[in-house]
């Protein structure tokens, strides 16, 4: 048996670099309190493994967490420096106390892009990780970190200068549009990651663990690719001549290894 944790730490930089904006820098005894409360949890919890979101300093992370056991410790992106010390766009990471045998950045398959009726630049907000991890009596495991697009508006003033109102009106046509640009950058990001983990279990066959901050619900239509196990399947979609041969239930199976099932749901099923 082994833990799994998806812990989003808020703006995690070691001073004197700052977040988002210079006024944004810890005290020492404000890194030192951020920096125990994360030590005093994961004592508490004891996971085996943890997903980390909101990652600026990766190195100081690393170190924090060596004590407490995890001697495996991935984040292969680095934040963006603004200017001086000043940093935005943080990364994820990933830390286990078994070995993580290999770790890469996961990348979308730009053919799909015109065929989705995305811009041709799109990119993941924050590029989600994946590690294959070797857990003592299961075996090899790939876990995917991610961080999915947040709720706040897609669209500034610096993106839609002049929007024809004022006012009220204004405001809430930019909401409108800003809300509706950040759920399709969600939607995007939720369906070609699992593009890309169903590629990735197709070739190794490992069961699979999805953890991170998705910003939305799973029952939200942005995160519905993750869902595609509770969706209607038609035959008559069925391309490949051996699954049209598979009768309901053999459908469903051959469905189900390549589904993503919410850890929860499955936890209070076997509760009941």
């Amino acid at each position: 048996m082994f833990k799994v944790v998806s812990f989003n730490l808020f703006n995690f930089i070691e001073p004197p670099s700052a977040y988002y904006d210079f006024e944004n820098i810890y005290s020492h005894q404000q890194w030192q309190k951020k920096c125990g409360w994360i030590c005093d949890y994961l004592a508490a919890h004891q996971p085996d493994i943890i997903g980390f979101q909101e990652v600026f300093s990766p190195d100081a992370l690393k170190a924090l967490l060596a004590p407490l056991g995890y001697q495996y410790f991935a984040a292969l992106d680095e934040p963006s420096l603004i200017s001086d010390y000043v940093y935005q766009s943080p990364v994820v990471a990933i830390a286990s106390k078994y070995p993580i045998i290999e770790s890469a950045l996961v990348t979308p398959d730009a053919t799909l892009f015109p065929l989705m009726g995305i811009a041709n630049d799109f990119s993941f907000s924050r590029k989600p990780l994946r590690a294959k991890i070797a857990l003592a009596e299961f075996g090899e495991c790939e876990c995917y970190v991610v961080h999915l697009k947040s709720k706040r508006s897609g669209m500034g003033v610096d993106t839609l200068a002049e929007s024809g109102m004022q006012g009220g009106a204004d405001l809430m046509a930019r909401q409108a549009l800003g809300s509706w640009a950040s759920n399709m950058q969600r939607g995007s990001e939720a369906a070609l990651l699992f593009n890309e983990i169903t590629k990735q279990r197709t070739e190794t066959q490992l069961p699979v663990i999805l953890m991170g901050d998705f910003n939305d619900t799973l029952q939200s239509t942005a995160l519905e690719a993750f869902r595609a196990n509770g969706k209607r399947v038609f035959r008559n979609d069925i391309i490949d001549p051996s699954l049209r041969l598979l009768n309901d239930k053999m459908l469903a199976d051959a469905f189900a290894e390549f589904s993503l099932f919410d850890t929860y749901e499955l936890f209070q099923t076997r509760k009941n």
